[in-house]
């Protein structure tokens, strides 16, 4: 029996395209550009041609906030390289949306539509002006010319990518550095980073807080990072350093284009290089620096003590408490410890009570930065930090020795370490059991400074 085809109804025309214009919008949601006119909102996303990387709103763990950010589109475990708003998070991404603005600026709106973040590239007037993701994991800004105004490579967050690079703009002498995230769930810039050395040096460091180094990947010598093995021409990298009249940099790339890497500089403040095991679906680390966690600058914060040997890597000081509880539980302890009952500031009070008192903590790493005293006694050292309402410790080996304001980067080490000495860590007597002139607690004691 012969099929009868039958012209469509003006109905049936009518609904086929509304079906297929609609099939098209949603293929218009997967494009990897944003042009002018369009934008994205709530749910949307472009991704990159060979559906490497995607870009969207998204919120980390457990947190309310949402982010623009860019993360691998084909791997499992949502993994963020690259983040645009990250220390202005929006609550609501129903009515915010990201658009090229008129100027020719990646712009992100929230709510109220007030700008939250921009890319501040060049402005450009050109209705060709167009934002596209590349397979490299690269957010590009390119004006009517095709010429690239603004790229997210040069703004990295956390994450150096291959074919990204860090160093420093001889013209403008700004940094490009990566700074970890405060904690999984805040990608706002924390207080470590992997930057040139600020000396001027041919090598790449760790900073805490913009100034202190605890690492140094040794310098370029023409091949390689002295100090960094995967820099060498034997592994899967391929590393070059320019120095030239505008730029001085380093960049790496990959051998093989399979082999999925990326490197970061975590919360915790160590350095990984790290790459994506497809058969057990997770990432591994093929370089970590430092290599003992407790050699992190402040890792504990304010007088937190570090312990490589503890299943709870910081602690508090005798007498002190986390200063917050919800970043101790992210494994991020940059707030450090804060004093349980304030110093008296005195040797006794104004009511003839106790003053303050000391406790020996043994086994430890001297803090950096002390303030050397000429005093003739351990005896005067001590009466020395008493005098002083900022001191808040003092050691005397061979000398004197004492630490004023926060006292940071402490850490327990154990007999036999030639490194190790005894700090006195000044408290509030009131802070001492009432009943007896001294106690142990983890291999401190305390004693009165009478």
């Amino acid at each position: 029996m012969d099929t009868e085809i039958r012209p469509c109804s003006p109905l049936s025309f009518f609904l086929l395209f509304f079906l297929f214009s609609s099939l098209n919008i949603q293929h218009c949601g997967a494009t990897d550009s944003i042009s002018l006119g369009q934008s994205l909102s709530g749910n949307q996303t472009i991704v990159s041609k060979e559906g490497k990387f995607e870009l969207g709103f998204f919120t980390p763990g457990n947190s309310r906030n949402y982010y623009i950010g860019i993360w691998y589109k084909t791997i499992p475990v949502q993994t963020v390289v690259w983040v645009a708003n990250r220390a202005t998070p929006i609550s609501n991404t129903s009515s915010a949306e990201l658009k090229i603005s008129e100027d020719g600026k990646l712009v992100l709106l929230n709510i109220s539509k007030i700008p939250v973040w921009s890319s501040n590239s060049t402005p450009s007037t050109s209705n060709s002006t167009v934002a596209v993701l590349l397979d490299t994991g690269n957010l590009v800004i390119r004006n009517g010319s095709n010429t690239t105004i603004w790229q997210s490579f040069d703004h990295p967050t956390d994450t150096w990518m291959p074919g990204g690079w860090l160093g420093v703009n001889k013209i403008t002498e700004e940094y490009q550095s990566m700074t970890s995230w405060e904690n999984r769930e805040n990608p706002a810039p924390g207080p470590f980073a992997h930057s040139m050395d600020p000396d001027g040096s041919n090598q790449f460091v760790l900073l805490w807080n913009g100034s202190e180094i605890y690492w140094s990947g040794g310098l370029w010598n023409g091949q390689y990072f002295t100090a960094v093995p995967s820099t060498r021409e034997s592994t899967p990298f391929n590393f070059t350093f320019v120095d030239n009249k505008q730029r001085k940099y380093a960049m790496y790339t990959i051998r093989d284009s399979s082999f999925i890497t990326r490197c970061v500089i975590e919360s915790s403040g160590l350095l990984k290089q790290l790459y994506w095991l497809n058969g057990a679906q997770e990432w591994q680390a093929i370089f970590t620096q430092p290599s003992a966690q407790c050699d992190v600058y402040s890792l504990c914060g304010a007088f937190g003590i570090c312990d490589q040997k503890s299943s709870n890597i910081c602690r508090c000081s005798y007498g002190f408490e986390p200063a917050s509880m919800e970043e101790w539980e992210f494994n991020v302890w940059k707030s450090g410890c804060v004093r349980k009952t304030s110093l008296r500031c005195s040797n006794k009070s104004s009511t003839g009570g106790e003053g303050d008192r000391f406790v020996e903590m043994t086994n430890m790493r001297l803090p950096a930065n002390p303030q050397n005293l000429t005093v003739g006694s351990a005896r005067d050292c001590e009466q020395a930090c008493l005098n002083s309402c900022s001191c808040n410790a003092y050691a005397y080996v061979s000398g004197c020795s004492i630490w004023n304001g926060d006292i940071r980067n402490l850490q327990q080490l154990y007999d036999g370490d030639s490194a190790a000495g005894t700090l006195h860590l000044r408290l509030s007597a009131s802070d001492f059991p009432a009943s007896m002139s001294s106690v142990e607690f983890l291999g401190s004691r305390v004693f009165s400074s009478d």
